[in-house]
């Protein structure tokens, strides 16, 4: 009997390690994806924050209120928003992983010319009203990413995915979309989102 609890659990820690390389390895063809092909970044490395903010959280979980994503129109061509159903089972899950971005955090080099910048640095220099941007640019910091792990779901055909960019006081980007998966990659499905300044 004791084999056979140990053999379970033997097999049991197995399965959970694969699934999370496997999870770990979606994230990171979509990240490629996204910087690489999509975002068409060819800087030889990018600053990133670890973890989701509250509010960008706060913000994702809105958009699962409801039984159907509606995204924004993006061309005057276009007169009805386009909109995914999803099931009830598709939106406790989706809910689920973004209540678990609170307390995850992104690795350090998780694309290879990426590295993240530590809340500290950050605090550092923007919570010191002398300092801010300009003493960002002197220290070489020209901006930084923030963005969500992608969160999958439809057997992994769609991907939800947060992302923004701050490089200035008047200056970043950023959305909230939906991506679906291709033969070649992505392509953006649902854009529930977009800030500038």
């Amino acid at each position: 009997m004791k084999k056979a609890t140990i053999l379970l659990v033997f097999f049991t820690l197995s399965s959970l390690v694969t699934l999370a390389q496997k999870s770990s390895k979606i994230e990171k063809q979509f990240l490629e994806w996204f910087f690489i092909k999509n975002l068409k970044i060819k800087d030889d490395h990018i600053l990133y924050v670890s973890k989701s903010s509250v509010y960008t959280i706060k913000e994702m979980k809105k958009y699962f209120d409801k039984d159907t994503l509606t995204g924004l129109i993006l061309s005057r061509k276009i007169t009805v928003a386009p909109q995914i159903i999803y099931t009830k089972n598709e939106r406790k899950y989706v809910v689920r992983k973004i209540e678990k971005l609170e307390t995850e955090t992104l690795p350090d080099n998780i694309l290879p010319f990426a590295k993240i910048i530590s809340s500290d640095t950050l605090n550092h220099i923007f919570n010191d009203r002398t300092k801010g941007w300009n003493y960002a640019y002197k220290k070489g910091i020209k901006g930084y990413y923030h963005f969500t792990k992608p969160i999958f779901f439809r057997n992994g055909t769609l991907c939800i995915f947060d992302y923004g960019y701050g490089c200035g006081n008047l200056c970043g980007y950023g959305n909230t979309s939906v991506y679906k998966k291709t033969e070649d990659g992505w392509i953006l499905c649902l854009q529930l989102d977009n800030w500038i300044s």
